[in-house]
């Protein structure tokens, strides 16, 4: 059983999230992210959570989404279509279409949706976006 480091779990759900076409798609934070844009951030972590045979690493991750400016409808309504249980934009349905993260690691699943946010970026400009509370599970240690 290959260990599945922290990093190698946030890259492949990041590969997985560029299959949104359209979108800017960071396995780190960026510093002025150029909406539409999805970015993973790094949570909690479980060392070892017993799983028949072999342990695994448990990993939460933020998916945060910065859309554009909160007054654009059109910024909003994008919001909306990662927002939605399915669907080409869908955070959730492009996940759970490949909960292995191509095969990284043993699953990967959409627990919640946060409230709608607006984030001020480094450049001072103000953007609406969500994030999505995301559980990757790994062979660990």
């Amino acid at each position: 059983m290959t260990v599945v480091t922290i990093n190698q779990a946030r890259e492949a759900l990041a590969t997985r999230l560029e299959s949104i076409a359209g979108t800017q798609v960071s396995a780190y934070l960026l510093g002025n992210p150029t909406p539409p844009s999805l970015q993973v951030i790094g949570g909690e972590i479980v060392y070892e959570e017993t799983c028949g045979a072999g342990a695994l690493m448990g990993y939460m991750f933020k998916v945060q989404a910065m859309v554009g400016v909160p007054s654009d409808i059109g910024a909003q309504k994008r919001l909306g279509e990662y927002s939605d249980a399915s669907g080409s934009k869908s955070i959730r349905a492009c996940i759970a279409a490949d909960k292995t993260l191509g095969g990284v690691v043993d699953s990967a699943h959409v627990e919640s949706a946060s409230e709608e946010k607006t984030y001020e970026l480094l450049s001072g400009n103000v953007v609406i976006g969500r994030e999505w509370l995301v559980e990757v599970l790994a062979a660990g240690v």
